[in-house]
């Protein structure tokens, strides 16, 4: 146990001695790497370094965090959650909607208003809870009405409330 928590301690300390740039970069290899769960330690930090909001920041961060709750392991030959359980999923995606809160309060364009917005749209929409989905995706579209994409996604979305089974499902094509 004790090599356990001194291995731990040397992480700590490794990663509080890592400037802007470092973070941002070990940040991103690991989130282009689909390594989730471990990119959240440099986000952090990047928040941490920073003395001001960076809309952009978070929204990433946000759709990290969302990312982890999904993301899966190879162990022993099986594909597993990548996380203990449902409590954990649960806590990342209520801190990515957190972190999308903050996006939208720095955002200053209406375009990436909406972005934030209808990220926020698909991240309850996976979760679960349409019709939060759906209110969302109209809050995109109320930030940028001349939107051509928002609109195709809500039409997506109202038409598998309406029929599920009927309705395409091609998650390729949204945020």
């Amino acid at each position: 146990m004790t090599r356990s928590r001194d291995a731990q301690a040397a992480r700590d300390t490794a990663l509080q001695e890592l400037d802007l740039p470092a973070a941002n970069r070990l940040a991103i290899e690991r989130a282009q790497s689909r390594r989730f769960l471990e990119s959240l330690p440099y986000f952090r930090r990047e928040l941490q370094l920073l003395d001001h909001d960076v809309w952009g920041l978070h929204y990433d961060f946000a759709t990290v965090l969302n990312d982890a709750a999904f993301e899966e392991r190879v162990r022993r030959g099986v594909s597993v959650r990548a996380t203990r359980g449902t409590l954990e999923r649960a806590a990342l995606v209520r801190e990515s909607l957190q972190e999308l809160d903050r996006a939208e309060a720095s955002v200053s364009r209406r375009d990436d208003l909406a972005r934030v917005r209808e990220r926020r749209a698909h991240i309850l929409w996976s979760w679960g809870f349409r019709w939060d989905g759906i209110a969302g995706y109209r809050a995109a579209l109320s930030a940028l009405p001349t939107s051509r994409s928002i609109p195709g996604r809500l039409e997506q979305r109202r038409s598998q409330m309406i029929d599920p089974l009927r309705a395409p499902d091609d998650e390729s094509a949204l945020p």
